[in-house]
């Protein structure tokens, strides 16, 4: 005979069953019967477990695959349905649909990388445990992916439950389009009993948990750490829910939602839409509301803004509390460095400087290239070799009553290799913030370092620190450290600093400048006070007289209003004259004491609008 002639076309693809793909669930290998009465658990879990050994994946042809029991699936199977039919609100014989009549999870994962994909959950009578049970037990089970998945009637149970369990972890898993019909629960990510247990870090894409039945929409629970589970697009509209459709309990546990919706057209009014535990804080939640309200703690998690105009929750006001934090209220102009009461660092009224011997500081006003903010000083500290330094505020603070947060810190910038680092004690504690280098040179245009710490806790007196540290082994020289801008909130907001030179709680001003009449700026015009124009308050000392402020230099804007103040001790009077106005009448020293101008133009020309 002659050479074999060219092989035919391929003939069709036999059914499912009939010579279909590897690990079908209707073929040869697996013989289950996808009819609805049939119970197929054993011939799933066979095919489940055919396909564990090699890292295959079950195909589930359209059909209704009756389970009794808990089909377990170990780490690397896959699960592919032809999709969940092509009717949301019931169960379609289109699709590939699992029933459910036991009582446990329909299905229960236990190992990593596992991928179940375009099929169908039903609990037929509404006894089922949960729809899908993710459990890693003294076990790390990472890598899941659900997507393209209906969960329906599971109104005794959960739809999806990730749980973690005698210090196992669940995390860096996804689950996309996984949309929940009428459950008791729809999502439960919990950890526990124990607290090393873990939900952390896995991420859901554009789902929809919808229906009736629900005492939880999405429940947060620990004592174990549930964090960093992120959730994009999800939409949660039950038409009503026992405890909230989200509801995140436990001091490590907190979500992040964003671009998502929450509506409650039924919701109970004393029930909010969602709730954030007291002992929950850092959750973050972009979403939109509706029919309810939000119970939270906004002090404690300032980053959950909802969209509605139906309820509203404060946030913290965020002020900085600490007095004099430009360095400028007691800056003395030509009298010396002699500091006020309470204070030992250059002068600076409300600040402390202690540690070792040598520790001095200085301070820098007219340094642009220096200062970080042009309206704050620069404290330079001189830090000796073998030396630790110590900025402290002068008294401490107390928390407020609804503050659960603090946070503390300041800008630090040196001319040689060295380490700072931030400090808080209270009654009962002290902590101790990570360690910066300030090895920052300012005059080369280097940038400055923040450094800081945020501490939780209620109910105590701060005392807050910077710790300058050139004792390490190889110091060789002696530091110059510049701060400025220091800071102290309450509340879990992110602080602003350099933006507040008046305490946010008390009235004390941030800026009072000290002048020696007897030493003017210009001994050539002894009648010419040149005043800095960072601040409006200025307490007068010595000996002489005052006819023209800032005259030649520094004009202060057209406006401008300030206090001078004679100390008991000066002797001091104002000239009247075309730069001075004084509407009152001539000065008498033994009858006044104080004096309000006005800067009547921008040409140095003041005007008198009080005296006492």
């Amino acid at each position: 005979p002659g050479p074999a002639g060219p092989a035919g076309p391929a003939g069709p693809v036999g059914p499912a069953g009939s010579g279909g793909p590897p690990f079908s669930a209707t073929g040869p290998t697996c013989n289950a019967t996808a009819d609805g009465n049939t119970d197929d658990t054993v011939a799933l879990q066979a095919c489940i477990d055919a396909a564990a050994v090699v890292g295959g994946t079950v195909h589930l042809p359209a059909g209704r695959y009756l389970t009794s029991q808990t089909l377990s699936v170990p780490g690397g199977v896959g699960i592919q349905g032809v999709g969940a039919g092509n009717n949301p609100l019931q169960i379609s014989q289109l699709g590939s649909v699992i029933v459910s009549t036991g009582t446990g999870p329909t299905m229960r994962i236990t190992g990593s990388l596992v991928s179940i994909t375009r099929c169908a959950l039903f609990d037929a009578p509404h006894t089922a445990a949960a729809g899908i049970h993710i459990v890693a037990d003294s076990a790390l089970v990472e890598s899941i992916i659900l997507a393209e998945i209906l969960v329906y009637g599971y109104t005794a149970g959960v739809g999806l439950r990730v749980s973690a369990t005698r210090a196992g972890g669940v995390a860096y898993s996804s689950f996309s389009n996984v949309r929940i019909r009428n459950a008791q629960t729809g999502v439960l990510l919990d950890a526990g009993p124990d607290v090393g247990s873990f939900v952390n870090s896995n991420s859901f894409w554009a789902g929809a948990i919808s229906g009736g039945g629900f005492d939880y929409g999405i429940r947060v629970a620990g004592p174990g750490s549930v964090n960093n589970n992120r959730f994009d697009n999800i939409v949660v509209e039950p038409f009503t829910s026992t405890h909230g459709h989200l509801v995140v309990e436990g001091n490590k546990s907190f979500i992040e939602v964003y671009g998502s919706r929450f509506e409650a057209a039924q919701q109970d009014a004393a029930v909010p839409i969602i709730r954030i535990g007291p002992e929950s804080r850092d959750n973050v939640i972009e979403a939109m509301i509706g029919h309810s309200w939000v119970a939270v703690d906004a002090h404690a998690n300032p980053l959950v803004r909802v969209a509605t105009g139906k309820s509203v929750a404060p946030a913290d006001p965020n002020g900085n509390v600490l007095l004099n934090s430009d360095f400028l209220m007691d800056y003395r102009v030509g009298d010396g460095a002699s500091p006020a009461a309470g204070s030992a660092a250059a002068g600076v009224l409300y600040w402390s400087l202690s540690g070792s011997p040598g520790c001095t500081a200085t301070r820098q006003l007219q340094a642009p290239d220096d200062q970080l903010y042009v309206d704050h000083a620069v404290l330079s500290i001189t830090v000796p070799v073998g030396a630790v330094c110590q900025l402290s505020p002068a008294t401490g603070y107390a928390v407020p009553s609804h503050a659960r947060y603090a946070t503390f810190g300041a800008y630090i910038s040196g001319d040689a290799p060295g380490t700072a680092h931030a400090i808080m004690r209270g009654a009962s504690f002290k902590i101790q913030g990570s360690a910066h280098s300030y090895n920052a040179d300012t005059s080369a245009g280097k940038p400055w370092a923040f450094v800081g710490l945020r501490v939780g806790f209620q109910g105590q007196t701060l005392s807050p620190a910077l710790v300058l540290d050139n004792s390490a082994a190889g110091a060789a020289s002696t530091q110059i450290v510049g701060i400025t801008a220091p800071l102290l909130t309450f509340g879990a907001a992110i602080p602003t600093a350099g933006g507040e030179t008046v305490a946010a709680l008390g009235s004390t001003p941030g800026r009072v400048v000290w002048y020696n009449v007897s030493e003017p700026t210009d001994p050539a015009q002894p009648t010419y006070v040149a005043l800095p124009r960072h601040a409006a308050l200025f307490r007068l000392t010595g000996e002489g007289a005052v006819a023209r402020i800032n005259h030649n230099v520094n004009r202060f804007p057209f406006g401008s209003v300030i206090t001078l103040i004679v100390e008991p001790s000066a002797t001091v009077t104002f000239v009247n004259s075309v730069y001075l106005v004084l509407r009152g009448g001539p000065w008498d020293p033994a009858q006044s004491h104080a004096i309000g101008i006005v800067a009547s133009s921008a040409a140095g020309t003041w005007e008198e609008v009080w005296r006492s």
